[in-house]
């Protein structure tokens, strides 16, 4: 429920009560005493219901930068509350959404000060870079939730789409910030884990999957970028606490910016330039997908704009125009290295499943292929591919590992190392 203030001019006066009578919203007036010829006008309805009524009173003339303010309330009681609550928000298809003064003032409460947002940064991604080197989920999933970003990212996407350069700008800013300092914790930490030997210096995090997870561009790590976006976005407009999703812009910034602080101390050049390229490609599809799902929601610039100068055209358009380009040339990368990725998984699959399946490797059984990337793409072409296999115990296939290195890249453009892992086993089988 809210509570709408708005000073009305004489030549709005009988437009607005026409709008508020037919939509059967009650309200009350007063004189405002220090300004002639108008009068501040109060009146209580659904939250859903602020946009609609906000923005017909644009339409009608009524500037909202004279004096607007939107109160949040606990309950009103009106001769007609029960009937506007059932029409906005039980009978509506619509999907319910705050207004863009709220979702400004939203942006603005989601950041933290500066002194604590960067102390903040920082911390997770110390949780997040012994995460990566115990390669444990459950830590890395610890620093996402201390994690601060979900209100920098969704700021930028905000104050695009309310036309609010001030907003914009500072988003940017924080997000550049935060970034900058969680890569730079995370390689102060790295390098005092090393050493000091707490973490073996000669420790091959080429090999630790996790920091494989996130210096691969592939298409898994690529949606939850996008579903991030879109999940903050929708939590924000509809009223509803962003802090799952905030959970999930930490998934796809948090762990790539801790893994590009070890791998430089580890040095890793291929698998830090890889880890930056995924964390920009996420930062960009977090901000994308929400401000998509933003004008999905119907939200679109508006009077709020006026409440800060605007860039002139020429340069505006110039800006987007470089943002657009930018944008797209980072989509088609992607795309292009996600499907190389893709089409790579399945072919190594189908090569070692032919090896095995020759007659003198019926023995095996394979339990699991997994890939790692000494020189990750975009950047390179070297992999290397580690197969796990059941055997009799006793056993030996010492040929096994060079055929699947010639099978495999016979059948791809890729230089691979085959790595092959054998667990024995003994069997006893019951008695007739």
């Amino acid at each position: 429920m809210r509570l709408i203030q708005v000073l009305v001019p004489d030549e709005h006066q009988n437009q607005v009560f026409e709008v508020l009578d037919e939509q059967n919203f009650t309200y009350v007036t007063t004189e405002e005493a220090r300004r002639d010829g108008y009068l501040v006008l109060y009146f209580p309805l659904p939250t859903e219901a602020v946009e609609d009524i906000l923005a017909q009173l644009r339409d009608i003339g009524l500037d909202e930068s004279e004096y607007t303010v939107i109160t949040d309330i606990e309950t009103a009681t009106t001769p007609n509350i029960g009937e506007l609550e059932k029409d906005y928000v039980e009978e509506s298809e619509d999907v319910s959404r705050i207004s863009h003064a709220e979702l400004r003032s939203s942006a603005h409460d989601l950041k933290p000060d500066t002194l604590t947002f960067v102390s903040l940064a920082i911390l997770s991604a110390i949780v997040a870079t012994t995460g990566l080197l115990l390669e444990s989920a459950i830590v890395i999933t610890g620093a996402m939730v201390i994690a601060p970003f979900v209100g920098a990212a969704l700021s930028a996407s905000i104050g695009a789409v309310i036309s609010d350069r001030t907003v914009l700008a500072n988003s940017i800013k924080y997000q550049i910030l935060g970034l900058t300092a969680a890569i730079v914790s995370a390689s102060i930490t790295s390098y005092l884990l090393k050493v000091t030997s707490t973490v073996p210096t000669s420790l091959a995090v080429i090999y630790n999957t996790q920091i494989n997870s996130f210096s691969t561009p592939n298409l898994l790590v690529l949606l939850i970028a996008i579903g991030a976006g879109a999940a903050g976005a929708l939590a924000l407009t509809t009223d509803i606490s962003t802090a799952l999703a905030g959970v999930a812009v930490a998934a796809a910034l948090v762990p790539a910016a801790a893994t590009v602080g070890v791998t430089i101390v580890w040095v890793q050049p291929g698998l830090a330039l890889s880890a930056l390229f995924v964390l920009f490609v996420n930062i960009l599809f977090i901000n994308l997908s929400a401000y998509v799902t933003f004008l999905i929601l119907g939200y679109r610039p508006s009077g709020i704009a006026s409440l800060r100068p605007n860039l002139s055209q020429p340069l505006r358009t110039s800006g987007y125009t470089l943002f657009l380009g930018v944008s797209i040339v980072v989509i088609v990368i992607t795309i292009f290295v996600a499907a190389q990725y893709f089409l790579f998984v399945q072919t190594t699959n189908s090569q070692v499943n032919d090896v095995l399946t020759q007659s003198e490797y019926q023995q095996l059984e394979l339990i699991e292929i997994t890939r790692t990337y000494s020189d990750p793409p975009p950047f390179g072409q070297k992999e290397s591919v580690t197969v796990v296999i059941a055997r009799p115990a006793g056993q030996q296939y010492p040929q096994l590992a060079e055929r699947l290195q010639q099978q495999i890249e016979r059948n791809t453009d890729h230089q691979v190392t085959v790595q092959v892992r054998f667990i024995d086993y003994q069997r006893s089988n019951p008695s007739s």
